[in-house]
């Protein structure tokens, strides 16, 4: 027995040295490294230091066998997830002192740079940090975000998860929260701020349509959305062949970047705002100066039976040829900048990387990508209504049954009116529409999927949040995994007509683009 493990020791003692001469990481063949990489990775909801798996080991590996001017220094940050009376605030503040003790030991050089990598909730303290340390009066924060050059986020729900929405808002009874709270080790603040339609979430994108963060330098950032495999349920809710989602969070809310319409800003601008809305007037919000890039990778949000989740790396991806977690490829090449014009990289060493990582698509993972985002038809229509002072607003607008008797389709809308009847309250609602070269049908809402509609009120600001969880697809297009969708599906906007008509305020019509992957956002002041 002793002489089996003598040998197995010699043997990985062995085969570490043979992969170390082969990554060219040999210390004395090395050239000193000029500057810091720091990486710092955030966990999620219920989170922990086991959420990356070891990612942080196989991205200080590669990066330093990449470039030569970096040394990478790999730290996680943890917060106090599950707490019942800690929110996504309290976790900014403490990631702020984390920040502030660690570098008061780590001097920040000229050249240093920063890489935050966040999976799901952990995606949200980053952009909120970001947002508030560049945009405030803090210095020391502020010189810490200036270093920050490449963010990743990992199915951060930007614009809510369903499965937030079910535990908060679909649970009937407080003890069966509390119970769920306590079994998942999630938060009662945490979770209420990342439901559908939650006020934090409605009131942060408000805020940033009408700020101008995006005129700042700022950190490159992608935006990665898990898409779990083809389901038949999906089929029956007529989404398609795959759940556009990883289990937890859509693809839309994963999407930093967004359209929008606001009243407030065309009264600012303009003095005066029409009953009606066109396509012209609304605009895109990259969030940063830099548009976020977007990947999709067929993953789940977390660990499902032998399917790791999206955040989870495996050790053995340090070989790169061995490595089979999709996530792990694109979090890589975008922390690398090694396509950039400023890079210090090996090019020979780096292409010789990624065609290991994308061994099996010879494009680097272009054509996955095509092909994952042409199977794409979900878009997230949110609508923030505000309400005159002391209106009281119709209870069943809150019921999905209700929302549909107030926010109406326009069915005339296009060259050619719909040919398919008025959905009722308690259907799905369909629209036809004339698009060049290809007929295509809209779906504002599945009257099936719990939180595909979604409406609140808050009491205290007379708002009411409305959320759709829409779907658009070809009307004669069968739902088979190996038809993409016709043309450039995914770039294209798709028009539709929306009446907004409570009873005792003036309607308001809204002609919107909408758009597969992306959330559109209405912010309309109604007015008796």
């Amino acid at each position: 027995m002793k002489h089996l493990l003598l040998l197995i020791i010699l043997l990985g003692s062995f085969s570490c040295q043979t992969f170390s001469k082969w990554m060219g990481r040999s210390p004395s063949a090395e050239t000193p490294r000029s500057a810091k990489h720091y990486i710092f990775t955030i966990h999620g909801l219920a989170g922990d230091a086991t959420t990356f798996g070891d990612m942080l080991p196989v991205l200080k590996n590669h990066l330093e066998y990449i470039d030569p001017k970096y040394e990478v220094v790999t730290q996680t940050f943890m917060y106090s997830t599950g707490r019942m009376d800690a929110d996504v605030p309290q976790f900014i503040e403490s990631f702020e002192k984390f920040l502030a003790d660690y570098f008061a030991s780590h001097s920040l050089e000229k050249n240093d740079k920063i890489s935050i990598v966040s999976h799901s909730q952990g995606g949200l303290v980053t952009t909120l940090w970001y947002a508030k340390s560049i945009a405030g009066t803090n210095q020391r924060q502020i010189e810490i975000a200036d270093k920050v050059k490449t963010i990743v986020t990992l199915g951060t729900p930007f614009w809510g998860s369903g499965m937030a929405h079910i535990i908060n808002d679909k649970l009937p009874f407080e003890w069966m929260q509390n119970l769920v709270y306590k079994i998942m080790a999630v938060g009662k603040l945490e979770v209420r701020d990342m439901s559908l339609a939650s006020n934090k979430i409605f009131d942060f994108f408000r805020a940033k349509a009408m700020s101008k963060y995006e005129q700042l330098n700022s950190p490159y950032m992608l935006n990665i959305s898990g898409v779990a495999p083809a389901a038949p349920k999906s089929r029956r809710l007529n989404i398609g062949d795959r759940w556009e989602s990883d289990k937890v969070v859509h693809v839309p809310s994963t999407r930093l970047g967004f359209y929008f319409y606001s009243d407030s800003i065309t009264q600012y601008i303009t003095e005066k705002v029409s009953s009606t809305v066109e396509l012209k007037d609304f605009n895109y919000s990259q969030y940063f100066s830099h548009e976020p890039e977007f990947k999709l990778v067929e993953t789940t949000h977390t660990t499902m039976g032998e399917t790791l989740g999206m955040a989870v790396i495996p050790y053995k991806c340090i070989d790169a040829g061995q490595c089979d977690q999709p996530t792990y490829a694109p979090v890589l090449t975008h922390l690398s900048r090694c396509e950039a014009q400023e890079n210090s990289c090996d090019q020979h060493r780096y292409k010789f990387m990624r065609a290991r990582l994308y061994k099996d698509d010879q494009s680097f993972g272009s054509t996955t990508q095509t092909v994952l985002k042409n199977q794409m038809r979900t878009f997230q229509l949110s609508f923030n209504l505000q309400l005159p002072k002391d209106f009281v607003p119709p209870k069943d607008l809150f019921k999905t049954k209700g929302i549909a008797k107030y926010i109406k389709v326009n069915y005339k809308h296009g060259p050619k009116e719909s040919k398919n009847r008025d959905a009722g309250d308690d259907e799905d609602a369909l629209v036809n529409r004339e698009y060049p070269f290809q007929d295509y049908r809209i779906q504002l809402g599945r009257y099936k999927e719990w939180g595909s509609r979604v409406a609140k009120h808050f009491q205290d600001t007379n708002q009411v949040n409305v959320q759709l969880t829409g779907n658009v697809k070809p009307t004669d297009a069968y739902w088979n995994q190996t038809r993409i969708n016709p043309g450039d599906w995914a770039d294209k906007n798709f028009p539709v007509t929306v009446t907004v008509d409570i009873p005792g305020l003036k309607p308001r019509t809204v002609t919107m683009p909408l758009r597969p992957t992306y959330t559109t956002f209405v912010e309309l002041n109604l007015e008796k």
